[in-house]
């Protein structure tokens, strides 16, 4: 009987173990089917990061990309602006070349060229012409003599006819007269000497700085005028006395040294006389 058991026992034993290990089989491919899914799943998201590093990768290079692209534009536009900026100040500098040609401001020199007895400009032929004269065959040296008393001598004339209108004294009318009368004679005198030698000065011509003597007169009434007008005197005739003595032996032309040598007593009778008159005042 026993025996028996044991025979039937066996079988379902065997079986069991079948069973079991089916059932052990089984478990295993699940869980190595598991494991593969896991691994195919860890696969797939090494890949998603793989492919995240790519996107952010991706993405540094298009931001890389974007800011190289902005700084690059921001630089051109700084260097167009800078370019700009020279060119119109460069422009502006030309511009200021063209101010530069203030060349009326060279036209000046046309004024001194009427003449102040600066030796270069009153040995100028050019300087002659603009104002009418014509040297002829005079020295440029006793040219310039020439220039400064005939200057001069307008002077003398022409502020004492100021002085025959605006004076507010007889005697200083009276010397004006004098004035007049002998300067117009020796200006007459001196003419005729100057046409044998070719040379022609008009009356207008006068240099700058006895112009602006005659000037100062202008405007000037009774006794400020007066004061004015002799002291004129006073210094115009000592400045007289100086060139023409200076001229009776320095001139090259024989015809002038005799003419200023014919001057001189004139001369010295007009410059005491105003002396006379500057103290009565």
């Amino acid at each position: 009987m026993y025996m028996k058991k044991k025979l039937v026992l066996i079988p379902l034993l065997c079986l069991s173990m079948v069973f079991v290990n089916a059932q052990q089989d089984t478990t295993r491919k699940n869980q190595t089917k598991t494991n593969k899914t896991t691994t195919t799943n860890t696969n797939k998201n090494t890949k998603n990061n793989k492919n995240t590093s790519t996107n952010t990768k991706t993405t540094d290079h298009k931001n890389h990309t974007g800011t190289t692209n902005q700084t690059h534009t921001g630089t051109n536009q700084n260097n167009t602006g800078t370019t700009n900026q020279t060119s119109t100040g460069t422009t502006g500098t030309t511009g200021t070349t063209g101010t530069t040609g203030n060349t009326g401001t060279t036209g000046t020199t046309g004024t001194t060229g009427n003449m102040d007895d600066a030796g270069g400009q009153l040995t100028s032929t050019g300087r002659y012409q603009a104002m009418g004269i014509t040297m002829g065959s005079l020295h440029k040296k006793d040219m310039k003599f020439i220039m400064v008393a005939h200057s001069s001598n307008m002077l003398e004339i022409e502020a004492s006819r100021l002085a025959l209108q605006n004076a507010s004294s007889q005697a200083i009318k009276d010397y004006a007269q004098m004035m007049v009368d002998h300067h117009t004679m020796a200006g007459q005198e001196m003419k005729q000497m100057l046409s044998t030698k070719g040379t022609v000065i008009p009356e207008t011509a006068m240099l700058d700085r006895y112009r602006s003597k005659l000037e100062m007169l202008q405007g000037l009434q009774g006794a400020a005028f007066d004061k004015a007008y002799i002291r004129l005197m006073v210094d115009a005739h000592e400045e007289d006395l100086d060139e023409y003595e200076d001229e009776t032996t320095d001139a090259r032309d024989a015809d002038i040294r005799a003419f200023t040598a014919k001057m001189m007593p004139t001369l010295r009778t007009h410059y005491t006389r105003a002396r006379e008159l500057r103290k009565q005042l």
